[in-house]
């Protein structure tokens, strides 16, 4: 799913994964719209847990970086985590509404959603 995913961002000029996939940013050869290559400190919902939970571990700690994940503008963005576990879409994150209200939806894998800037 990560290479298929890869194939169809390559022609983006910044990227933002959301969930625990930093392969496609290797697949597809496009920069990260910001230093986080997954997003475990930005949701705070801890691997494995991530999966099945969507509960931050720690919400005083992700609160710095949600606010930078909030500044990044990337071309792409792919939800490599809501297809696996609904409560954990992108697009249901609610401190991400405005973020993600910028995104439309350009295509889907087996276990991706892939967003493009508007």
């Amino acid at each position: 799913d990560s290479r298929a995913v890869a194939a169809l961002v390559r022609d983006a000029r910044s990227l933002a994964v959301w969930g625990f996939r930093s392969e496609i940013f290797v697949y597809s050869g496009v920069p990260p719209a910001s230093r986080f290559l997954e997003t475990q400190p930005v949701s705070g919902v801890l691997a494995d847990r991530h999966l099945f939970r969507s509960d931050a571990i720690a919400p005083e700690f992700v609160a710095p970086q949600r606010a930078e994940w909030l500044r990044s503008s990337p071309d792409v963005v792919v939800d490599a985590l809501g297809p696996l576990n609904p409560a954990m879409a992108l697009a249901r994150q609610p401190w991400l509404a405005d973020w993600i209200s910028r995104y439309r939806e350009s295509a889907r894998t087996r276990y991706s959603v892939v967003y493009r800037l508007r």
